[in-house]
């Protein structure tokens, strides 16, 4: 299917472009495909989620909290 170039270009465009968006939960793993693509330098999206997405102030977590689904993939950062 074009292999590890097309499939890295393409995930490239879906984050540049912002077509990532948090609040769609089947989203929240997209990021960490960039390691399993063999580019984990690419993970600085997953800071910058964290960063983005995330506090520890009142309406510090991002969206619909989901009884604890949207948090617990980020803290394996």
């Amino acid at each position: 299917m074009g292999g590890n170039d097309i499939f890295i270009a393409r995930m490239n465009e879906f984050f540049e472009k912002g077509y990532y968006w948090h609040g769609n939960e089947p989203d929240h793993q997209a990021a960490y495909i960039y390691a399993m693509a063999g580019h984990p330098e690419k993970l600085r999206w997953v800071d910058k989620i964290i960063h983005e997405e995330y506090s520890t102030v009142p309406g510090g977590l991002s969206g619909n909290e989901d009884a604890g689904r949207c948090q617990p993939g980020w803290s394996f950062r």
